[in-house]
């Protein structure tokens, strides 16, 4: 009885697992480029009521790489010359303890996240201090150079 109760468990587990790499994470994917969906990545209510939410996997499929290499969601905003553009996305890596930021030549910065939960790159606590005093930053310094 104890090796029929066992193999059960053990049954249920793997079950479990598969299950979850099956159906994978879900991600919003968009780009606020106006080429690419314009201001519904930005606005995180459209967002919501949009179909901007897909599987992973399609994703995956899309792409052509395994099913379960994008375990992650990222949110990645960019501003080149001035221009600034959100991604999300479905990802294969990152690290979901802090947020990275990287400021290049050429009025070039980035800062993206990533978390690990369904639909998690569409909020916006995926920001730091440190992102949003940036972000505030840029926008100062962007309003300056137009006055």
């Amino acid at each position: 009885m104890q090796a029929l109760k066992l193999s059960v468990f053990v049954a249920c587990f793997i079950l479990l697992v598969g299950v979850e790499t099956v159906f994978g994470i879900k991600c919003y994917v968009c780009n606020s480029g106006y080429q690419y969906g314009g201001d519904d990545c930005l606005d995180r209510e459209k967002l919501k009521n949009s179909d901007y939410l897909v599987d992973c996997a399609e994703e995956e499929a899309r792409d052509h790489v395994a099913n379960g290499t994008y375990k992650y969601c990222r949110i990645f905003g960019q501003t080149v010359r001035s221009e600034y553009r959100l991604i999300r996305q479905c990802a294969s890596d990152g690290r979901t303890d802090k947020c990275i930021e990287r400021t290049g030549t050429k009025e070039i910065k980035l800062s993206y996240c990533h978390c690990d939960q369904d639909g998690c790159n569409g909020a916006s606590n995926l920001y730091s201090p440190i992102t949003l005093l940036l972000a505030l930053t840029t926008g100062v310094w962007l309003f300056a150079q137009r006055t």
